[in-house]
């Protein structure tokens, strides 16, 4: 008989011990999950939203997949990228109940949860913290109420999370498998929404900070993977839209929107240079109008629309829009509509507005512990709301809808703050990483 030494019993009786923290982990993290899901499917039954505005013209591109087997009909459409409409087409041919699409929205939008929790315990930030993003993210009333609205930005944000999943728990054994991954994950997310480009070099700056060799390869087959997953569509504009499509000819006019004369924000096209354009001058024209106005107003005028967009993105004073576009019903075409009546949906507009407040104010309070943090991440969190600010406060067009998965990096920090406060150690915040999820 072979006597054990006290090591082993020691790597024994340890291992027993993560594998049981790691059960208590999932366990935690499932209910917040099961949570956020009841939560939002109470307010999609309750409210039963409408398409309407973009999330309808995306319904119709997903029908006219099926009835005409082209995108977008009778007009080619080359604006919206297609992963969401491809996901919508696919659902339809169960049903295309209205209903039916938001509840299999609703349940991305749930998927959130559980990829919030994974992604701070991988982080480094323990698992306090991990549990309480999951719970924040759950009840976080802007991602209930806009849970079931037919909406890019479910997908793109899930697939965006899960690619930062797969990078942040890269090990040297799993970093090629990770780079091929993490760059069809974050693929699908820019043909979800195309502005997912900006939050490319976070994805980089994970790998290129990550202790594990051959992080050149990894970033390079990201890049790679995600390239071939946008080059048929790529082509597919460039030979149908024309060149100079690119992957969406949408840009332009929303870097139109972000900067023209006039009060800052989105207006009608009617009565300037771009009415009645077809798609691809839509897009050209309206860089170059842009560009003319940024040249015009000079760095002085750049800041003040910067100010403006930031405020209009970020401020809880704005209008809740989750509840918002929960609540509408269309008009005679999907950009005419008009307030649909909703029990109690005035007083959870309250809610929504107070709950993002009281998020971004809690989300705010981590910079005093930001020192305590992991590098890594500092620069997951602190790189997305970055690059979401500069994506919609200095490029594009900025407004409430487009802050949204920087709400998702709010919750992880919110999470930060409140267990760093109720921590009386500064060594409660690990500084390893954990890579058991």
């Amino acid at each position: 008989m072979t006597q054990s030494t006290g090591y082993e019993d020691g790597a024994v009786l340890t291992g027993a011990v993560q594998r049981l923290e790691a059960k208590a982990f999932r366990s935690r993290l499932i209910a917040a999950a099961v949570a956020g899901l009841v939560l939002r499917l109470a307010w999609w039954w309750h409210a039963q939203p409408e398409p309407v505005s973009d999330f309808e013209w995306l319904r119709r591109l997903a029908e006219s997949l099926l009835d005409h087997h082209q995108y977008g009909f009778p007009r080619l459409e080359g604006g919206k990228p297609p992963a969401y409409p491809i996901l919508l087409a696919g659902l339809m041919l169960i049903s295309r109940s209205t209903a039916w699409l938001s509840f299999v929205t609703v349940l991305i939008s749930a998927a959130l949860v559980p990829l919030v929790g994974v992604l701070a315990r991988r982080l480094g930030l323990g698992t306090s913290a991990a549990i309480g993003s999951a719970w924040i993210c759950a009840f976080n009333p802007t991602f209930v109420f806009f849970a079931p609205v037919l909406a890019t930005e479910h997908l793109f944000s899930a697939m965006l999370l899960a690619a930062l999943v797969v990078v942040v728990g890269m090990t040297a054994a799993t970093r090629r498998r990770a780079g091929n991954l993490a760059g069809a994950l974050f693929g699908v997310a820019t043909l979800a929404r195309v502005d997912a480009l900006f939050y490319l070099p976070v994805l980089v700056a994970v790998i290129w900070i990550h202790p594990v060799r051959g992080r050149l390869r990894s970033i390079a087959a990201l890049i790679l993977v995600a390239g071939m997953v946008l080059t048929p569509w790529y082509l597919r504009n460039r030979t149908v839209i024309g060149a100079g499509a690119g992957l969406s000819t949408a840009g332009g006019a929303t870097f139109y929107h972000a900067h023209h004369d006039g009060p800052y924000g989105w207006r009608s096209l009617v009565g300037t240079p771009l009415e009645g354009v077809h798609q691809l001058e839509l897009h050209q024209r309206g860089y170059e109008l842009g560009f003319a106005y940024i040249r015009r107003v000079g760095v002085r005028g750049v800041l003040r629309d910067m100010l403006i967009a930031t405020g209009q993105q970020y401020s809880p004073l704005t209008s809740p829009y989750a509840i918002g576009f929960s609540t509408r019903q269309a008009g005679p075409n999907p950009d005419e509509f008009t307030a649909r009546p909703v029990a109690g949906a005035r007083a959870l507009g309250w809610v929504n507005a107070a709950g993002y407040g009281v998020l971004l104010i809690v989300a705010l309070g981590s910079v005093f512990f930001a020192r305590r943090l992991p590098g890594v991440a500092l620069v997951v969190l602190y790189g997305i709301v970055l690059m979401n600010w500069l994506a919609h406060c200095w490029v594009y067009l900025g407004g409430g809808r487009y802050r949204y998965v920087a709400e998702v990096a709010f919750c992880i920090l919110a999470a930060v703050t409140i267990t760093s406060v109720r921590s009386r150690k500064s060594d409660h915040l690990p500084q390893t990483m954990h890579r058991t999820c």
